[in-house]
């Protein structure tokens, strides 16, 4: 991305990148940005761990414990790392102290099954019931099931919090992992399931939609607020679309595919409107950069996975992100709701505040 931008001066709209230190500050000086011209679609996974802890007061409580991975440059890690540390500040309670290891790689054991036997046996010796884990999706497997197998009487489950990299997570857990996750407390053996903010989630309108319609019952459909009624619309068009493209079936539930068609729809939208600017030309590069920090308010991407909102340093500004669930009972991954970074959605505009700094 550095290259891309910082080098040759083209602009980038990314998907899946999640790590604060790939994103632009947030402030009035542009000719800082180590990435000037970037788009993102996706809150950073700081601002997935503070959403999910927003939406939900207990999980934020401090009966917990911090499991983090801390190798070296691993941005995700560090991202997740410092929110969950931030959560648990001034939480004195029945919790454990941090506990740390250095994984060889994304998809290595190394010596993390042992490490994780020890962990799992310390937290069963504590009060704590909450584990934020801050860690990659290959490793979350490996800890949730040495959690789900270790021996602790008292306790019934266990809830382990985390982010957006846990969307794989069901596909790598077969038949026996998800048995062995439904515990048996009767037996010393506690239930574990896991928490954490996806970029997007195929049943998260329609309920929020039914939500807000049992709320308001009285008001009348052009009421619907926008943040609900547009990405409702935008992600029934996207449905319609692969049912009738006949590319047979595409697993929604991850939330990627529904991220992959924001992305391209944002690119597109700069695109067209640095067209329209000029019709008569190609638009230059720093046309279409200069777009981009145009896409809210009045431009905002009506996005399946929620609106897009771009603040002046390419950020999407408090983008929805549902809460998912993996309940080891069914197997499954259940919509919880929607969360949102500064704890409410945006206004109906989706008008990104003034930068202060």
């Amino acid at each position: 991305m550095h290259h891309l931008t910082k080098n040759l001066g083209i602009p980038v709209v990314a998907s899946l990148v999640t790590s604060t230190d790939f994103a632009n500050p947030e402030t009035q000086d542009r000719s800082r940005d180590p990435f000037p011209g970037l788009a993102r679609v996706v809150s950073t996974s700081k601002e997935q761990a503070e959403a999910l802890l927003r939406s939900d007061p207990k999980l934020a409580g401090a009966e917990s414990a911090l499991v983090a991975d801390t190798r070296p440059l691993d941005n995700y890690d560090k991202s997740l790392r410092d929110a969950f540390t931030e959560a648990r500040k001034g939480k004195k309670g029945t919790g454990v102290q941090d506990m740390t290891y250095e994984s060889p790689g994304l998809e290595e054991p190394g010596r993390t099954p042992n490490r994780f036997q020890d962990f799992a046996l310390n937290i069963c010796q504590s009060n704590a019931r909450f584990i934020y884990f801050a860690g990659r999706a290959y490793h979350l497997k490996l800890f949730v099931k040495t959690l789900a197998n270790t021996y602790c009487s008292g306790k019934k489950s266990y809830t382990v919090i985390t982010g957006s990299d846990a969307t794989t997570l069901d596909s790598r857990l077969d038949a026996e992992d998800l048995e062995l996750l439904r515990g048996d407390p009767g037996g010393g053996k506690p239930s574990v399931s896991v928490e954490y903010a996806a970029p997007a989630h195929p049943g998260a309108w329609d309920v929020e939609v039914d939500k807000w319609w049992r709320k308001n019952s009285r008001k009348k459909r052009e009421e619907l607020p926008r943040y609900l009624a547009e990405p409702q619309e935008f992600l029934a068009r996207l449905q319609h679309l692969i049912a009738t493209a006949k590319i047979g079936p595409v697993a929604l539930e991850d939330g990627r595919t529904i991220i992959t068609h924001d992305v391209v729809l944002t690119a597109y939208r700069a695109l067209a409107k640095a067209v329209a600017i000029s019709p008569t030309e190609v638009p230059s590069r720093q046309d279409v950069k200069d777009v981009l920090a145009d896409l809210h308010a009045a431009y905002r991407i009506q996005g399946a996975s929620g609106l897009i909102c771009l603040t002046s340093a390419g950020n999407p500004y408090d983008k929805a992100l549902p809460v998912v669930r993996l309940d080891p009972a069914s197997g499954k991954l259940t919509f919880k709701g929607v969360a949102w970074p500064e704890g409410k959605p945006p206004n109906d505009n989706c008008v990104v505040p003034q930068t202060t700094s």
